[in-house]
This record gives structure tokens, C-alpha cells and sequence, in this order.
């Protein structure tokens, strides 16, 4: 199950910043669950269960983006961590957290809007789904550790 895209797909093809890393291992490469690792083409997964990103002048791009067109090569089966994205589930102090990368040029200018909130409680409310839940659990690596871009908008109790 995959949660609902917030972020508009015309805005997401015309964006520079997704799918694109300052480094080789960066924390912000997409978290692969148990389940993402067995449908993705072996070839684009590294030795720690990440993508492999691929050098390009001075970034890193995720093995699966086109650059020529702003497009992912396996959005039909994109990892769940990418289909949550500008949302991220984010873990400080044992505790852990649904977030938001401020980041994303879209959100820059919906974060205070009905919209944002409407959509907040609704992923919430996915979150929140037994299943899901248990998801999250059996694959803890889809927890990042908190990082400065992160906005923590609730606590998320898996039990």
C-alpha cells in the first residue's frame, strides 16, 4: 500500500532538487524496505541495502532518476520511503516522528495551509494502519536519523 502524493506530478517533473545528493552515502538516499529490495532491479542496490547513487558533476543521483526528462525509471514501483517523500519518518532520541524536508520548493509555500494540515492528518492516519505499522516495524531502517532540514510535525507510537 502506498500513501497518496501530496506534492503535484507537473511540479515534481519540473523540480530540480529531489533525487539529486551532496555525497556518495548521503543520509537522504531513500531508505529500501525488505519488500522494495526484492522488486528493484539488483543492480541499482549497494552492499547496505541503499541505492547506489551515480556521480554527476558535483552531485549524486539516485540510480533511478533520468535526468534527461526529471523522471524515476521505477515510480510504479518507487520504494516507499520515495512515495512518502517530501514526508519522512525520522527517529531522535528514541522517539519517532513523522517530518517534512523543507526542502522541497513545493512545500515552501503550502506548510501553513489548510491543504498541508488536511494532508498531514491523513497520512497520519495511513501511518497509523496496522498494517503499515507493522511495515515501519519489521523494517526500521525506513526511520532516518534526524537531520537539520527536517521539520517534526508528531510523534508517530508504533505499538
Amino acid at each position: 500500500m502506498e500513501p497518496k502524493q501530496f506534492v503535484p506530478s507537473k511540479f515534481c517533473l519540473s523540480c530540480d532538487v529531489c533525487c539529486r545528493f551532496s555525497e556518495a552515502d548521503s543520509a537522504w538516499s531513500p531508505a529500501l524496505t525488505d519488500t522494495d529490495i526484492l522488486k528493484l532491479p539488483k543492480e541499482l542496490i549497494n552492499q547496505k541495502n541503499k541505492f547506489e547513487l551515480k556521480s554527476y558533476k558535483d552531485v549524486y543521483l539516485c540510480p533511478c532518476f533520468r535526468l534527461e526528462d526529471n523522471r524515476c525509471r521505477v515510480y510504479q514501483s518507487r520504494p516507499f520511503d520515495c512515495s512518502l517523500y517530501p514526508f519522512l519518518l525520522v527517529k531522535k532520541d528514541n522517539k519517532f516522528f513523522l517530518g517534512v524536508d523543507l526542502k522541497c520548493p513545493f512545500l515552501q509555500d503550502k506548510q501553513n495551509s489548510h491543504e498541508f494540515q488536511g494532508f498531514v492528518k491523513y497520512l497520519l492516519a495511513f501511518l497509523g494502519q496496522e498494517d503499515i505499522k507493522e511495515l515501519i516495524k519489521i523494517n526500521p531502517q525506513i526511520i532516518g536519523d534526524y537531520q537539520e532540514d527536517v521539520i517534526f510535525l508528531q510523534e508517530i507510537n508504533l505499538s
